[in-house]
């Protein structure tokens, strides 16, 4: 699976199996920076320009959590993921955030 963006309209999962895709909305008027697949596979991190943040169950196309990312002014150049899954970061105006993925899902 590949997530990208997809302008105004959301996160587009494309199957490379398949060819086909699958869009995950954002809201209206929003746009996504960036994305980031969780380790398993099964969650995806995206954070967009309206200091958004969302977690999204892959496996039922599911919105688990939405967050602010307190970014303004910026641009969200990366997502990461730890290893264990425990914490994820972006990086945003030089600074790297630093975020609980038990409290972004809480």
């Amino acid at each position: 699976m590949l997530a990208s963006d997809d302008a105004a309209n959301g996160v587009l999962l494309w199957n490379l199996s398949s060819h086909g895709r699958t869009t995950l909305p954002i809201g209206a008027g929003d746009w996504v920076e960036s994305v980031a697949f969780g380790r398993s596979g099964t969650r995806l991190i995206a954070i967009t320009v309206k200091d958004r943040g969302m977690v999204w169950d892959l496996q039922n196309r599911h919105r688990l959590a939405a967050f602010q990312t307190d970014h303004t002014p910026g641009y969200c150049a990366a997502i990461g993921v730890a290893r264990n899954g425990s914490t994820f970061a972006y990086g945003v105006n030089n600074t790297i955030v630093f975020r609980s993925a038990a409290r972004a899902l809480g």
